[in-house]
């Protein structure tokens, strides 16, 4: 089944449930999300339908594999037959993890995923495919077009990429990013423009994924403002573009910039876009400095042509210096300067396969070098 994407109206909501012949529905959600409008309808909804509801909020911002495990389990004991995700990137990425643990334990993924019933060789009887509708409360992630997630294990990031965890259903309402407190929005705004950057350059680069960031970066730098003031347009505009982003990067993946900022994120509690967003700030710098437009291959120089298209100038150096200035202008700082040691897992930290795709080859001196801008940043 394809991922069908609804703009506007969590209305849709209650279409999806009945087509879906839902009756045990496992929702996981931010505990601001009861507060919504868009959770009373959904109580509504259920309570119309016979739906029962089993809510499950037991995670953290950077969530872990045991709390990924503890939805599971609530899951399997509740019986429910279907999974919706509230949230930030956190919450849908838990949702995925536990869609992808539920569905491995209950059918057999060597056969394919078309939503047909499996035949389950463990339990010795056939269970519905449970799927998954992604409801996106930030505009950054695009988590809800990816069949990606991140969870941390020990304290060390795992990534999790499987076609089985995508969601079947996304809803993109602009309502639900109403009073999105400032700092969430500038992160989750950076993660974003910084994936399409990445998505652009990076070698799994296709022309497919190259379009849809080419439209993500001209929403983003066009209504940046307006998202930043809370307005039902600028929030429209900022989910459409982080959807795109999201598309861009499940075909493409991230490269450094992403590979680089998730252990600023647990050292010194930085969100995850604006750590992308401080390596991102320093990495292009090195990247310019170190390589002119004569000495990059043919498809960097490419990139570079896109990047500058979408930004709507005329020299790659300019269109860094806008980034820089849209940056500079959040006003985000990371709290604390890097002791030696500190520096060390910095660099040792770097996901080898994400700098495989990155364009331009980064050794450990490099890495080093780049940290230690950033953190004197």
């Amino acid at each position: 089944m394809e991922l069908q994407i609804i703009l506007n109206g969590y209305q849709n909501i209650e279409k999806i449930l009945h087509d879906e012949q839902v009756k045990r529905c496992f929702i996981v959600h931010g505990h601001s999300f009861e507060r919504q409008e868009a959770f009373a309808y959904l109580k509504d909804t259920a309570q119309q339908q016979g739906i029962q509801l089993v809510q499950f909020s037991g995670y953290t911002s950077n969530p872990k594999v045991e709390e990924v495990q503890a939805g599971v389990e609530l899951f399997e004991k509740e019986n429910c037959d279907f999974i919706i995700a509230v949230g930030g990137g956190s919450a849908i990425d838990v949702a995925k993890c536990i869609k992808q643990r539920i569905n491995e334990h209950s059918h057999d993924t060597s056969t394919d995923n078309t939503g047909n019933e499996k035949l389950n060789a463990d339990y010795g009887e056939r269970k519905a495919y449970v799927k998954m509708l992604a409801i996106p409360t930030t505009a950054g992630t695009g988590s809800e077009s990816t069949q990606f997630a991140v969870v941390y294990e020990n304290g060390e990031k795992k990534s999790v990429d499987d076609a089985d965890i995508l969601p079947e259903y996304v809803i993109l309402d602009a309502d639900l990013l109403k009073g999105l407190p400032a700092y969430q929005r500038k992160a989750t705004m950076l993660d974003a423009l910084c994936q399409v950057i990445e998505s652009v350059w990076a070698k799994k680069a296709t022309a497919e994924s190259q379009q849809l960031a080419a439209v993500a970066i001209k929403l983003i730098l066009s209504c940046y403002k307006e998202y930043l003031a809370d307005t039902i347009s600028g929030n429209e505009k900022m989910l459409r573009a982080a959807n795109l982003a999201g598309q861009a990067i499940n075909i493409t993946r991230t490269t450094a910039a992403h590979a680089m900022s998730y252990k600023i994120t647990s050292l010194y509690g930085a969100a995850h876009g604006h750590a992308v967003g401080a390596c991102m700030k320093v990495l292009w710098k090195w990247m310019l400095e170190q390589y002119d437009i004569q000495s990059i291959d043919e498809k960097l120089k490419q990139a570079y042509e896109g990047i500058k298209k979408a930004f709507g100038v005329n020299d790659i150096q300019n269109a860094y210096e806008m980034y820089v200035k849209l940056f500079d202008e959040l006003e985000l700082v990371i709290e604390g300067k890097a002791t030696a040691e500190q520096m060390d897992t910095l660099v040792s930290s770097v996901n080898v396969q994400r700098l495989s795709n990155h364009p331009i080859e980064l050794t450990k001196d490099n890495l080093r070098e780049i940290y230690e801008q950033i953190m004197s940043a």
